[in-house]
């Protein structure tokens, strides 16, 4: 008996020790728009957040939620990790997805001809 509950806790400690250890991807945290450009040309960051009413900031939390804000805006969506970076969609349409490849230490999403890249906080 009592080796067999000295052994359903080292079983559980274990899967706690698993899923505590390297759960956290090193996207998880605050993103802020550092810089963006629109077919090719610089915009500056004072015109940026002139459009986008405030700084672009982007917390992503490690249970696949994402607050995104401009200013005194704020929306929840999901992310994702890929091979190339990441995905944000809204709720569990997949198919409205914005994607962000990681490059020198950067998000960066270009769509349409508009880049903006981001840096972790």
């Amino acid at each position: 008996m009592k080796k067999g509950i000295a052994m359903m806790l080292t079983v559980v400690m274990c899967v706690v020790m698993m899923t505590a250890c390297g759960s956290d991807s090193k996207y998880v945290g605050e993103w802020q728009m550092v810089s963006g450009s629109s077919n090719g040309t610089e915009v500056p960051m004072e015109q940026l957040e002139k459009l986008m009413g405030g700084k672009l900031t982007m917390t992503l939390e490690s249970d696949g939620t994402a607050k995104i804000s401009t200013g005194s805006k704020t929306g929840e969506s999901k992310w994702e990790e890929n091979d190339e970076g990441i995905i944000i969609y809204e709720g569990d349409n997949k198919s409205n997805s914005v994607t962000y490849k990681f490059q020198d230490n950067q998000l960066v999403c270009n769509v349409s001809g508009v880049e903006m890249k981001m840096e972790k906080q």
